[in-house]
Order: structure tokens, then sequence, then C-alpha cells
């Protein structure tokens, strides 16, 4: 079964969640499950929320809170909504069989046949003329332009090999961990006692970007769990390309191994 919203399509068969133009976003894991649940049931507390994940697990109020924030984070709206201590979608969701995309407008090119009349020897050697004197100073023009460009092209290779790749990445790691230290002092006030463990800073040809890689610790106040959470962002646009949550004592957690093989996928 698949469901339709105002913000998002999510195809249960496939295990994916679109945004409103069909675009694939990077939903996974138990804030995953936690959206189809909503959906299938419109609204559900803590206890029914955790009993559908893995009741012989304790799941409290703050692991469900952060899937909420991973799923309005990664739809980029408030698709889920928490108010008197229940879960909910915002406004309706539909079951539908079959995605519905939108219909694509296409310019059509039509070919129009361009008759020239009454012309005589004299005009089409006029004309021929024009045609010869354009083609030389377009020649021209072009090696001019591919002179100067040969010349900006040896700069800028002069420029990258004094100023590599990684010496960017490097100026843009310790920025955003500065970043991220001031806003760990301040949400460590209301939330518990949160570290953070940076990782690494790569180029990703993929996204031909720097990338920041870094580990999240947060241990709520009064209690013994630990959350850690892994997160990959993008440094320039500050988008998170990745974003999971494990703990220790969840079964099926994500694991620091799996977030080492998504640094070096991401490298290639």
């Amino acid at each position: 079964m698949n469901f339709k919203h105002q913000y998002f399509y999510l195809d249960t068969k496939l295990r994916k969640v679109f945004d409103e133009n069909n675009k694939e976003l990077h939903l996974t894991g138990n804030a995953f499950r936690v959206l189809v649940f909503l959906c299938d049931n419109k609204s559900a507390t803590v206890t029914e929320i955790g009993d559908f994940l893995d009741r012989e697990k304790d799941y409290d109020e703050n692991h469900i809170r952060q899937y909420r924030y991973k799923i309005n984070t990664i739809i980029g709206k408030d698709a889920v909504q928490y108010k008197n201590n229940v879960y909910s979608i915002v406004d309706d969701v539909k079951k539908v069989e079959n995605l519905e995309t939108s219909d694509r407008n296409t310019d059509l090119l039509h070919p129009y046949d361009i008759k020239l009349t009454h012309m005589n020897k004299s005009s089409k050697v006029i004309i021929i003329s024009f045609l010869v004197i354009a083609i030389i100073i377009a020649g021209s023009l072009f090696l001019l332009i591919k002179k100067n460009n040969s010349s900006r092209n040896n700069a800028t290779l002069v420029e990258n090999n004094s100023f590599s790749q990684k010496e960017k990445c490097n100026i843009y790691y310790e920025k955003e961990l500065k970043n991220l230290k001031e806003e760990a002092l301040i949400e460590e006030k209301g939330f518990g006692s949160i570290s953070i463990i940076p990782q690494e800073s790569f180029y990703s040809p993929r996204y031909n970007s720097c990338l920041f890689a870094y580990i999240q610790f947060n241990v709520r106040e009064g209690t013994s769990g630990q959350l850690i959470n892994y997160y990959i962002k993008d440094t320039i646009t500050g988008k998170e390309i990745l974003w999971e949550m494990g703990a220790p004592d969840v079964k099926n957690s994500y694991t620091n191994n799996e977030f080492e093989l998504e640094i070096e996928r991401l490298k290639n």
C-alpha cells in the first residue's frame, strides 16, 4: 500500500519516500518505519509507536522525538506533529495504488519552410560575400577567445596546485567544528550532556563539495541511556547528506562500521 500526502509520497513496497516533485528523499531505518505507521494509523502514542518498532526495547519520548525531527527535517516540512502526548500526520494522508505524475508540457518545434523569391544573380552574390566575411570574422574571434581562455586556464591551474581541495576542506572543517561546539553548549543547558566527536573533512566528487563527518553523543539528564547521532554535512551549503541515529542498547541500530563505509563511499 502506498500513501499520498501534500508534502510527500510513500512507497511501502520500494521502501522509499518522495517529495511533492517526485524527488527521492533519504529517509531510512526507524524514522521511515515511524512514518509508515503514522500514515497507516493517522496518530499514535509513544507507547504504541515503541511497540510497533520493537516491544522488547524501551523506546522513550526522546527516541520518538528524534525520529519526528528527522522525518520533518528530511521532508523539509512539518509533516509530523506532537500534541497532547500524541504523534500524528499533519493534514490528510490518502492510501493510493499508483503514483500520480504531473502532466508535462513539452514545447514542440515546428519546421518552417522559408522560400526566397524574386532573387536574382546579383543578390545571391552579395549574400555569399557577406557569408564569407562573416566566417572570416568568426574564425578570428574564435582563435582570440581560445588564446585568452588558455591563459586563464593556466593561471587557474597554478592557483589550484598551490591551494588544494584538501586545504579548502580543512578550512571549512575548522569553521564547522567551531559552530557545532557553540550549538552544543546551548543545547546542553536543557538536554543533558552533549559531546561532539569530529571524524574528518573530505572532498566528495559526487557532491562536488567539502563534506564534514562527525558523531554526536547525547545523554539525557536523569537517565543512563545514551543516543548516538551520525552526521555527514555539506560544509558549503549546510545541507545534511546523512543523519542516522544509533543506540548501543537497541537491536539493529546504526553502527560505527556502517558510518565509516558511508564516508568511504562518498569519497569516490
